[in-house]
């Protein structure tokens, strides 16, 4: 993504409605489908930006992190994080390292040029029953200028995220849309800057305290139903938990 981005996401994602309901997503779902009380996990944060999931991630085990991006690698290495720079297309890992991989808008990007490799090698490093969790953008009709600043290659649905996991060797657990209530909005911006135009930026912005945190709330309630094993129908993103076989 452009280098600017990774500023902006460095300062808002600690307090941004949107980080934060993907991280207690996250973290929501690796405690229902990968948590164990045998022992400490290995986890890998596949693509991990400016780091502050990798920092939540380790009160459940110990973490390694990795990123394209120098800027990326400079703002998680300023939160402690320890990554390092790697495509998540060749991982600098040995067969079965991990016990959790995660992955949070990542495959997306114009940069990983195989999705279908990136899937498989997430399944190299994982340990035999060990736990996939993912988020990807979904639906192409989403596309806006924000997928611009982002370097947004492709969006995805459900069957076929589902189809590349399973080819991958990795067997879907719980698939499901996410964010849903945040689709309508998304949807509406899209068709508008296709109708009138408009030059690519974030839609990363600064929203209001109450609206920020009704929002916060809101989502919060959907990653308890989706946690439930309650599949959304439609959604901003997709969530994924699949299992090495």
């Amino acid at each position: 993504m452009d280098s600017a981005e990774y500023k902006n996401i460095f300062e808002s994602e600690d307090s941004h409605f949107y980080y934060q309901a993907v991280h207690n997503l996250i973290l929501t779902l690796i405690e229902k489908h990968a948590s164990s009380a045998n022992h400490q996990p290995e986890i890998l944060e596949a693509g991990c930006g400016t780091g502050l999931l990798s920092v939540k991630l380790k009160n459940i085990g110990n973490v390694s992190a990795i990123d394209m991006h120098d800027e990326a690698l400079r703002f998680s290495q300023m939160r402690g994080v320890n990554s390092c720079k790697a495509s998540v297309e060749a991982l600098p890992f040995p067969d079965a390292s991990f016990d959790i991989v995660t992955s949070v808008d990542v495959i997306y990007h114009r940069n990983v040029l195989d999705d279908s490799q990136a899937l498989r090698e997430f399944r190299r490093v994982l340990k035999a029953g060990g736990t996939l969790v993912m988020r990807v953008p979904a639906r192409q009709e989403l596309h806006s200028t924000h997928d611009e600043t982002v370097w947004t290659s492709r969006r995805y649905r459900s069957g076929e995220l589902r189809s590349k996991l399973e080819q991958a060797h990795l067997q879907p657990l719980l698939l499901s849309y996410c964010h849903s209530i945040l689709y309508g909005p998304a949807f509406l911006k899209a068709r508008l800057e296709k109708a009138f135009g408009s030059n690519p930026h974030s839609g990363v912005s600064k929203t209001s305290e109450s609206v920020n945190n009704l929002l916060i709330k809101l989502l919060a309630t959907e990653t308890k139903l989706i946690a439930s094993g309650l599949t959304m129908p439609i959604g901003l993103g997709l969530i994924a938990v699949a299992r090495a076989d």
